[in-house]
């Protein structure tokens, strides 16, 4: 007997499951799946983008240290307590975090290294998105906020970081891990724009309303959209147009006959920056090229005075004396706002054994970026007297 004969209702459905017309079915039901779902994602990425949206322009009406804690609830009802948070240290805080739910997550586990399903997912409209709030309360006023959206990327310039990160902070000063030059140029507007995959603005209190405005012009659309978000400057166009403007004034001014003017000082100061008092000792009288054929001059130099440093400073290491009698000025210099273009080190000129410099060191060993060392003035030591002055004044 053959199997027909034997199991003839399990042969029936075989047939019918094994039919071109069956096959058809199925694969109609599949397609009719993944577009329904996939329009079910788009709405729900669409309802998410304008919680965004509404959020982030709420963002822009608090005003630091003016805002009060109860303004601050009838403005955002969403906002949840957030003491005890890793970012709010000891102070009183307020969040608003929206994630992928846990079973998405399992979903981009499973793709991490296999690119195609990935990007499969991506298009599909699969949940990968990440949304943050924080705002810190002291004396019962605003003290400072924060929001990022955070987005996964199917293109990514890091393919060990598939994210798009657009954000921005609102606090009393800049950090010091953004463009230096950048910052000196506009100090109360800072924007990271780093491997076309993180855009984030600084800024203070003091930083124009319209600058303020645009670390809050938020343009969500292509969070729905068919393509998705590419590029973080997508969500914040203004403010990468500001951050183009901003580099390109920096660039003419460090062309300029005053590459480094003094008010850079009391920035510097606010922001945090280890500064000392060097005096030139001794310098080569020729140009050294270094391992990367950047040439420079070879010079040792005396450690006068350290006006401020962080705690295990630089200045206080075993090291620092070796340092000092072997530093290296490049004839040129750049800096992330300006790269690739390179410009003339503002003191090459001015080495001559007695010469004092401040030094603003950054504590990350990153050296030759314009405006490191100026030439310590009259005009910059008032400066830096002045600032240290204020910033202690202002310290709690």
């Amino acid at each position: 007997m053959n199997f027909r004969e034997t199991f003839p209702v399990t042969a029936w459905f075989w047939r019918r499951a094994t039919s071109p017309r069956s096959w058809r079915n199925a694969l109609l039901g599949l397609a009719g799946f993944i577009i329904v779902t996939g329009i079910a994602f788009r709405i729900d990425d669409a309802l998410f983008a304008a919680r965004v949206t509404r959020i982030v322009h709420s963002l822009a009406d608090i005003k630091v240290d003016a805002t009060t804690e109860d303004e601050l609830v009838r403005l955002i009802p969403a906002l949840k307590n957030a003491d005890g948070a890793p970012w709010c240290g000891t102070e009183h805080c307020y969040s608003i975090t929206e994630e992928n739910p846990s079973w998405t997550e399992r979903f981009w586990a499973a793709s991490r290294f296999q690119r195609g399903l990935q990007t499969a997912f991506y298009y599909w409209g699969f949940p990968a998105r990440r949304f943050t709030v924080g705002i810190r309360i002291h004396s019962e006023r605003v003290s400072g906020l924060f929001y990022h959206v955070m987005l996964m990327s199917v293109d990514p310039p890091d393919p060990m970081s598939p994210v798009l990160l657009a954000g921005a902070t609102t606090s009393h000063n800049l950090d010091n891990y953004t463009s230096q030059v950048a910052d000196d140029q506009s100090p109360e507007y800072s924007i990271e724009f780093r491997l076309r995959q993180t855009l984030f603005v600084q800024l203070t209190p003091l930083a124009s309303r319209e600058l303020a405005r645009h670390a809050f012009e938020i343009d969500t659309a292509c969070i729905w959209s068919l393509l998705f978000c590419r590029k973080p400057e997508q969500l914040l166009p203004a403010a990468f147009r500001d951050q183009t403007q901003i580099s390109e004034a920096a660039l003419r001014r460090l062309q300029g006959a005053e590459p480094c003017p003094v008010s850079i000082v009391k920035r510097r100061v606010r922001d945090g920056f280890q500064i000392a008092l060097l005096e030139l000792v001794n310098v080569e009288p020729g140009i050294t090229p270094d391992w990367n054929h950047e040439p420079h001059r070879d010079a040792s130099v005396r450690l006068i005075q350290v006006f401020q440093k962080h705690e295990h400073s630089f200045f206080d290491r075993p090291e620092a004396d070796a340092f000092f009698d072997h530093l290296s000025f490049p004839l040129t210099q750049t800096d992330s706002s300006i790269y690739p273009a390179r410009v003339p080190n503002p003191v090459i000129n001015t080495l001559k054994p007695g010469n004092r410099y401040l030094w603003f060191y950054e504590d990350r060993g990153r050296f030759g970026t314009p405006c490191e060392m100026i030439p310590a003035t009259d005009a910059a030591m008032t400066v830096l007297a002045e600032a240290l002055r204020q910033h202690e004044t202002k310290a709690p």
